[in-house]
Protein backbone atom coordinates (compact mmCIF):
# COMPACT_ATOMS: atom_id res chain seq x y z
CA UNK A 1 0.00 0.00 0.00
CA UNK A 2 1.12 3.06 -0.95
CA UNK A 3 1.16 6.35 1.58
CA UNK A 4 -2.02 8.49 0.18
CA UNK A 5 -0.98 11.86 -1.19
CA UNK A 6 -2.97 14.66 0.83
CA UNK A 7 -3.24 18.29 -1.05
CA UNK A 8 -3.00 20.51 1.86
CA UNK A 9 -3.49 23.80 0.30
CA UNK A 10 -7.23 22.17 -0.78
CA UNK A 11 -7.94 20.72 2.32
CA UNK A 12 -7.02 23.98 3.87
CA UNK A 13 -8.99 25.89 1.56
CA UNK A 14 -11.96 23.54 2.12
CA UNK A 15 -12.31 23.21 6.06
CA UNK A 16 -9.86 26.01 7.62
CA UNK A 17 -9.49 23.54 10.60
CA UNK A 18 -7.18 21.71 8.86
CA UNK A 19 -4.08 24.27 9.19
CA UNK A 20 -3.94 23.04 12.56
CA UNK A 21 -3.44 19.61 10.93
CA UNK A 22 -1.34 20.37 8.14
CA UNK A 23 3.01 20.04 8.54
CA UNK A 24 4.37 23.32 9.34
CA UNK A 25 5.40 24.44 6.04
CA UNK A 26 1.89 25.22 5.44
CA UNK A 27 1.37 27.60 8.42
CA UNK A 28 4.06 29.85 7.03
CA UNK A 29 2.33 29.86 3.76
CA UNK A 30 0.77 33.39 3.27
CA UNK A 31 -2.02 31.78 0.57
CA UNK A 32 -3.27 28.99 2.49
CA UNK A 33 -3.19 30.70 5.89
CA UNK A 34 -5.56 33.71 4.01
CA UNK A 35 -7.48 30.96 3.05
CA UNK A 36 -8.33 29.55 6.43
CA UNK A 37 -8.45 32.91 7.86
CA UNK A 38 -11.54 33.75 4.68
CA UNK A 39 -13.20 30.82 6.53
CA UNK A 40 -12.60 31.84 9.99
CA UNK A 41 -10.94 34.98 11.33
CA UNK A 42 -9.44 32.75 14.42
CA UNK A 43 -7.44 30.58 11.95
CA UNK A 44 -4.93 33.15 12.81
CA UNK A 45 -4.48 30.82 16.16
CA UNK A 46 -2.60 27.98 13.86
CA UNK A 47 -0.43 30.90 11.91
CA UNK A 48 3.24 30.87 11.60
CA UNK A 49 5.07 33.24 14.25
CA UNK A 50 6.21 35.71 10.76
CA UNK A 51 2.80 35.47 9.84
CA UNK A 52 0.81 36.70 13.17
CA UNK A 53 3.32 39.64 12.88
CA UNK A 54 2.12 40.14 9.07
CA UNK A 55 -0.11 43.64 9.20
CA UNK A 56 -1.92 42.45 6.41
CA UNK A 57 -3.08 39.05 7.27
CA UNK A 58 -3.82 39.64 11.10
CA UNK A 59 -6.17 42.73 9.74
CA UNK A 60 -7.68 40.38 7.50
CA UNK A 61 -8.41 37.99 10.63
CA UNK A 62 -9.40 40.52 13.28
CA UNK A 63 -12.03 42.09 10.74
CA UNK A 64 -13.60 38.55 10.26
CA UNK A 65 -13.13 38.13 14.04
CA UNK A 66 -12.16 40.33 16.84
CA UNK A 67 -11.23 37.82 19.19
CA UNK A 68 -8.24 37.24 16.50
CA UNK A 69 -6.10 39.90 17.70
CA UNK A 70 -4.88 37.04 20.63
CA UNK A 71 -3.59 35.24 18.49
CA UNK A 72 -1.79 37.95 16.76
CA UNK A 73 2.13 39.11 17.72
CA UNK A 74 2.45 41.61 20.59
CA UNK A 75 3.57 44.18 18.05
CA UNK A 76 0.17 43.76 16.09
CA UNK A 77 -2.00 44.09 19.19
CA UNK A 78 -0.65 47.55 19.68
CA UNK A 79 -1.48 48.34 16.58
CA UNK A 80 -3.95 51.01 17.06
CA UNK A 81 -6.57 50.26 14.10
CA UNK A 82 -6.53 46.85 14.56
CA UNK A 83 -7.15 47.17 18.32
CA UNK A 84 -10.12 49.10 16.95
CA UNK A 85 -11.47 46.64 14.54
CA UNK A 86 -11.21 44.32 17.13
CA UNK A 87 -13.93 46.19 19.05
CA UNK A 88 -15.65 46.03 16.07
CA UNK A 89 -15.65 50.14 15.61
CA UNK A 90 -14.82 51.66 12.62
CA UNK A 91 -11.58 53.30 12.45
CA UNK A 92 -13.15 56.21 10.36
CA UNK A 93 -16.19 58.38 11.92
CA UNK A 94 -19.51 57.61 11.09
CA UNK A 95 -22.74 59.88 10.83
CA UNK A 96 -24.79 58.99 13.62
CA UNK A 97 -28.08 56.83 12.67
CA UNK A 98 -31.10 57.98 11.50
CA UNK A 99 -31.73 61.40 9.14
CA UNK A 100 -29.11 64.19 8.89
CA UNK A 101 -30.21 67.53 10.18
CA UNK A 102 -28.86 70.26 9.14
CA UNK A 103 -29.35 73.84 9.35
CA UNK A 104 -30.16 76.87 6.68
CA UNK A 105 -27.13 77.49 4.78
CA UNK A 106 -25.42 81.32 4.20
CA UNK A 107 -27.65 82.19 1.35
CA UNK A 108 -31.19 81.84 3.05
CA UNK A 109 -29.66 83.26 6.35
CA UNK A 110 -29.05 86.10 4.00
CA UNK A 111 -32.22 86.01 2.17
CA UNK A 112 -34.32 85.59 5.61
CA UNK A 113 -32.69 88.80 7.01
CA UNK A 114 -33.59 90.39 4.16
CA UNK A 115 -36.93 90.19 4.24
CA UNK A 116 -37.31 90.91 7.92
CA UNK A 117 -34.83 94.16 7.59
CA UNK A 118 -37.11 95.77 4.52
Amino acid sequence: MGDKHIDWPAEIAADWWKLDLAPDEFSKDKEVVLSAIKQDGLALRHASEELCNDWSIVAEAVCRDGEALKFASPEMQKDLKLATWAMGLSATPQPPPGPVITGPDDQEIEVNISELTE
